[in-house]
């Protein structure tokens, strides 16, 4: 399941980083840039991420320890990537109420 995950978050992040929402959102709103380009750079530590814990599962022997950091890392990922999605909610919803408040 986590080689999906990455899988998917790979090709998500590519769509999003290359004409996804983010282009039109910055079409609307383009002083939003840096805080969009500071969402894409956290792209790269979350495909790090599953990459890292998949290595350890590949690796090392499934002893408590090891379950434990594998456990801390994927309990980070997951409140991090929370986080990261409301984020990206929050720039577009910006993005779009300008919009909409430009029309009136």
């Amino acid at each position: 399941m986590l080689k999906q995950l990455h899988e998917h978050l790979r090709e998500h992040f590519e769509v999003e980083e290359h004409g996804g929402y983010f282009h039109d959102a910055l079409a609307i709103l383009p002083q939003l840039g840096p805080q969009a380009v500071a969402l894409q750079r956290q792209h790269v530590e979350y495909l790090a991420t599953v990459e890292r814990v998949l290595g350890r599962l590949a690796a090392e022997e499934l002893v408590a320890e090891t379950r434990r950091t594998i456990e801390v890392d994927l309990r980070r990922f997951i409140e991090s990537m929370r986080k990261h999605d409301a984020d990206e909610v929050k720039l577009l919803q910006l993005a779009y109420n300008q919009d909409l408040g430009s029309s009136d």
